[in-house]
């Protein structure tokens, strides 16, 4: 496997049959418990209004010298955790599990360029230089961001 690709687990939650043969989905980007779950509310909403199905995409950074196919942290622990924040926010989900060695990119190699991506932000996200990076760079690469800021 070449390492320079992150990894993508599968996991949970299956879409309400309205959606099932949606192709088009709304994306929202894990970046912490509290912030995810009212990214995840105002996905809901939103999918909703426009017929579409919801994925998380929780990128899992690997360090070397571990093998990007064999994290240290057990996958299944991780989906545990994914599981509970879908039970926690009631929303329909696909989870998708990406191993990576960096977390901006794992995130861009799991969202197509010109998707609808939620990033939960705390107030005054723009102290978070990590997500106004991964912002810009979604945007320079087609895709509506949208912050959903939390308390």
């Amino acid at each position: 496997m070449n390492n320079a690709w992150p990894v993508h687990l599968g996991v949970s939650a299956p879409q309400p049959e309205l959606h099932a043969d949606s192709a088009f989905e709304v994306v929202v980007v894990f970046t912490n418990v509290s912030e995810t779950l009212v990214a995840l509310g105002s996905a809901a909403r939103l999918a909703h209004g426009l017929g579409a199905r919801i994925r998380l995409v929780a990128p899992q950074i690997v360090p070397y010298p571990a093998p990007l196919e064999q994290p240290p942290v057990d996958p299944r622990f991780a989906e545990r955790k994914f599981k509970l924040i879908a039970e926690q926010s009631s929303v329909d989900m696909m989870v998708n599990i990406c191993l990576c060695r960096d977390w901006e990119a794992g995130v861009l190699h799991s969202v197509k360029p010109g998707s609808i991506v939620l990033l939960g932000a705390a107030k005054g996200w723009w102290r978070s230089r990590k997500q106004r990076r991964l912002a810009r760079t979604l945007r320079h690469r087609g895709s509506q961001v949208i912050l959903s800021e939390s308390e």
